[in-house]
């Protein structure tokens, strides 16, 4: 777990050297806001260096990541706005607006009439009923003058495509790298670590060219007892021997090892930091870093393990994430089916309807349902 330290422990910038007082301190999330970080520490960056540092690489992280954000529907993610992405729909390629809760709508409203049983009717396509009356409206006005809007019989229907979202699943450039380091690096500094027993990490985030001391990594899960049902964050740091290490997961897909000191003569720190995204909630969880200084050299080289495991993590996140699609829509389809028996059903409020779920799904999937009290 994270040290509290809620005064300013160090005196200088982790990033420019100038001096922190309480008028320029500022508070960095551990792990980026933008895909979900709760933990703030202050003391460490000045407020210039974290709105920069924030502008220019936690952004660039974010953004990269935001797919991953968006398709396991966590708490940050349904805070933000629509978004136009590019989607297979039915054997055909469309440009759809993905809503905050992940359901797809069209970018424009879209107005069809038809007849069906010598009934004319209107069919409208729209993220929502507002915006479907606000385009029903207009098209009436080309096709009937002072027509009365209330008079047409409305009726909503939410339909399940066959879809395929085309995303660029991929974390790597300098600004992402940095933002991650950068996070590695603060974590270790409010942990007691001298930022001076840090110098190639700090050389790298002030631009200047160092020699490579971070990578993938899959050779061995760090992670001890992972769940089998959890997607999370962690920054997390080791040392052993001269060599002070922390590692680094998003998502639990993108995992890397990083190394903050190979002349580390500190105290022995052993200290980590993990968040659920989809829950917003941090927790506790062991780790190890059985890693030697004479390991370190090939664990620079990219190989094709790194490939393996990558994607083997992959298919970890897609299935955690198919999972809490189904159980959002199941929560979604009982709601409409509660909503349903209040309108229709003759219910009352802190009243009893029984067997409401039949309505909307097979007995067989409504055991846990059976009974719904108001």
């Amino acid at each position: 777990m994270l040290l509290e330290n809620t005064a300013i422990s160090h005196s200088t910038c982790l990033l420019c050297d100038c001096i922190i007082t309480q008028e320029n301190n500022s508070k960095e999330h551990i792990i980026p806001q933008g895909i979900g970080g709760k933990k703030m520490v202050s003391g460490v960056l000045c407020v210039d260096c974290n709105s920069k540092t924030g502008l220019d690489w936690d952004s660039k992280l974010t953004e990269q990541l935001e797919p991953f954000d968006r398709m396991l529907r966590t708490k940050h993610a349904r805070k933000k706005s629509a978004r136009k992405i590019e989607a297979f729909i039915n054997g055909k390629n469309e440009r759809m607006l993905e809503n905050p809760d992940g359901s797809l709508s069209p970018i424009k409203p879209e107005c069809a009439i038809y007849e069906e049983n010598g009934i004319r009717k209107i069919h409208v396509q729209a993220a929502d009923k507002k915006l479907a009356k606000q385009a029903l409206k207009g098209r009436l006005k080309k096709i009937a003058q002072n027509f009365d809007i209330s008079a047409i019989n409305l009726s909503a229907t939410e339909d399940v495509v066959q879809t395929i979202r085309k995303e660029n699943m991929s974390l790597g450039n300098d600004f992402s790298y940095r933002s991650m380091v950068k996070s590695a690096l603060v974590f270790a500094v409010k942990n007691g670590v001298d930022k001076t027993s840090c110098p190639i990490p700090l050389q790298y985030l002030k631009n200047n060219k160092t020699k490579p001391f971070f990578q993938f990594y899959y050779e061995k899960d760090l992670i001890l007892n992972r769940s089998h049902n959890k997607i999370f964050h962690c920054v997390a740091i080791h040392s052993n021997d001269n060599l002070l290490l922390a590692y680094v997961e998003y998502f639990s897909v993108f995992r890397y090892i990083i190394c903050l000191s190979n002349t580390y003569l500190g105290k022995p720190v052993h200290n980590s930091y993990f968040v659920d995204p989809v829950l917003g909630k941090e927790f506790i969880q062991e780790f190890e870093m059985p890693i030697t200084a004479k390991e370190l050299p090939e664990l620079y080289k990219y190989k094709e393990s790194c490939k393996h495991g990558m994607e083997k993590s992959m298919d970890f996140f897609m299935q955690c994430s198919k999972n809490n699609n189904l159980n959002a829509l199941i929560d979604r389809g009982m709601k409409d089916a509660i909503d349903y028996a209040f309108k229709n059903c003759g219910a009352k409020e802190n009243g009893l309807v029984k067997n409401i779920c039949g309505l909307i799904l097979e007995p067989e999937a409504c055991q846990a349902y059976d009974i719904a009290r108001f």
